[in-house]
C-alpha cells in the first residue's frame, strides 16, 4: 500500500471530498465508508454516534457489513462490554481524540480466540483485527464519534501503512461532524438556509439555475462589490466577464440541473472550482457546490457558491519556504503559480514542461513540507510569517 501507486491522489481527494458532501446529505454517510474502505484496504468499516455520557449508540452508519451481522452486533454485542463486546471500555474510553489503536495491540490471538464478540461475530465473518479511533471526543456535552475499521484476516494485523491512511482521514471526519452539528443547530432554528450563510465566515451566495443570487452573505457581498471580473449585474445576476470562466460557471450549474441530479438525492454532480482572474487584484475561485434536492426545493436555489479570494505569494513567504523545507527554485514557481490559482495543467503549459513534471514537482513540494495535499500546503504557507 505504498503512497506512490497510481490512483492513490484520487482516491484520497474521492474520499475527502464525498466526506465533506456527507455534511449536506449530498452523499450518505454509508457511502463515505465505502469509500473509506477501498482508501485504507479494509473489508469494512462503521461509523458510531453516541451519547458522551451514558455512552448510548444515538446513530450508526456502515459500509459493507452484512446487514444481519448488524442487527445482531446492536442486539448482543453493544451492550455487553463485560462478555460480548470488549471494546468500549478496553480501548475506546482509554483512547485519547485521533489516536488509531487495533484489537491486536489490546489482546493476543489466543486471547481473541477467547472473546465471544471475535469468536462469535467478527471471526466467523472473515475479519478478524480492527483498528479503531475518535473521530470526536470532548467534554462539551456534544455526541462522541468513533471510527472501527475492520480487516480481513489475511490483512492483519493492520499495518503501519493501514493506520497512516486512517489517521490521514480523522481530521476530515471530526471537520465535517463539527459542520454537520453547526448545520443542525442553526437549521433547528430555521429551515432557511440562507440563515445558515449569514452565519458563515467564508464569502458564499445561493444561486437558481440562470446564475441569479438569491441570497448572499456579508463576506460575497463585499468581494462582489469590489468588481474588476466578477459582480452582480443589474438582475442580481452572478456576472464573470471573462469568457471561459463564465462558460464554465453555466456548465456548472447545467449539471446542478441534470436528470441524475434532479431524481437521486444522494449522487449530485461533483463540485466545481472555477478561477476568476482579476485585473490588478488577486483572482478569486468560485467553487460550485449543488444542493440537494430537499435543500433546492426549501431555498429556491440549485447551488451555493463559495467565493474565495486567492492571495499570492509573497517574496518573504516563498523565501520561508525556502529556508524552512528545503525547496529548489522551480519548486518554488511552482507553489507561486498555485497561489495563483493555477493548477498543474496551467502551469506545465505556462513553464513549457510536461503535465507529469509538475506532478513530480508538486509531489516533491509535498513530501518535503509533509503538507499531504494542495489544500494543506496552501494553508501551510497562509500561515507563514
Amino acid at each position: 500500500m505504498a503512497a506512490g501507486i497510481p490512483g492513490y491522489e484520487q482516491q484520497l481527494l474521492g474520499t475527502v471530498e464525498a466526506i465533506h458532501a456527507a455534511v449536506t446529505n449530498d452523499v450518505s454517510w454509508v457511502r463515505v465508508m465505502e469509500l473509506l474502505c477501498d482508501f485504507v484496504g479494509a473489508r469494512a468499516a462503521d461509523l458510531n454516534v453516541v451519547d458522551s455520557v451514558l455512552m448510548q449508540q444515538m446513530a450508526y452508519y456502515h459500509g459493507r457489513i452484512d446487514p444481519w451481522v448488524v442487527q445482531r452486533y446492536l442486539e448482543e454485542f453493544v451492550n455487553d462490554t463485560v462478555y460480548g463486546n470488549p471494546r468500549a471500555s478496553t480501548i475506546y474510553l482509554p483512547m485519547v481524540e485521533g489516536q488509531v489503536m487495533a484489537d491486536s495491540d489490546v489482546w493476543r490471538a489466543d486471547e481473541m480466540r477467547a472473546i465471544p464478540f471475535f469468536s462469535g461475530l467478527m471471526h466467523p465473518w472473515c475479519t478478524w483485527d480492527s483498528l479503531h479511533a475518535w473521530v470526536r471526543r470532548t467534554d462539551d456535552r456534544r455526541p462522541w464519534v468513533a471510527l472501527a475499521i475492520h480487516y480481513a484476516r489475511a490483512h492483519c494485523p493492520p499495518s503501519a501503512e493501514h493506520r497512516r491512511r486512517v489517521a490521514l482521514l480523522l481530521p476530515h471526519l471530526r471537520r465535517a461532524c463539527n459542520v454537520q452539528d453547526v448545520l443542525a443547530a442553526t437549521q433547528r432554528h430555521s429551515s432557511d438556509l440562507a440563515t445558515t450563510l449569514d452565519a458563515m465566515k467564508e464569502a458564499a451566495v445561493l444561486v437558481d439555475r440562470a446564475a441569479r443570487v438569491v441570497h448572499a452573505n456579508a463576506a460575497a457581498h463585499k468581494v462582489l462589490a469590489a468588481g474588476g471580473g466578477i459582480r452582480l449585474d443589474v438582475r442580481d445576476v452572478l456576472t464573470v466577464d471573462a469568457a471561459e470562466p463564465r462558460t464554465q460557471l453555466h456548465a456548472a450549474l447545467a449539471q446542478c440541473l441534470s436528470t441524475i441530479a434532479l431524481l437521486d438525492r444522494a449522487m449530485p454532480p461533483p463540485v466545481a472550482r472555477i478561477v476568476v482572474e482579476r485585473p490588478g487584484r488577486s483572482p478569486v475561485v468560485l467553487t460550485v457546490q449543488p444542493l440537494g434536492r430537499g435543500q433546492r426545493e426549501r431555498a429556491a436555489a440549485v447551488a451555493m457558491v463559495f467565493l474565495a479570494t486567492i492571495e499570492p505569494a509573497t517574496s518573504d513567504k516563498l523565501d520561508a519556504l525556502r529556508a524552512a523545507y528545503g525547496l529548489t527554485g522551480t519548486e518554488l514557481q511552482v507553489v507561486d503559480a498555485l497561489m495563483l490559482g493555477k493548477n498543474l495543467k496551467q502551469m506545465a503549459a505556462e513553464r513549457g514542461i510536461s503535465y507529469e513534471t509538475a506532478r513530480t514537482h508538486m509531489r516533491n513540494i509535498l513530501a518535503k513540507t509533509g503538507a499531504g495535499r494542495q489544500s494543506a500546503l496552501l494553508a501551510l504557507l497562509r500561515s507563514l510569517n
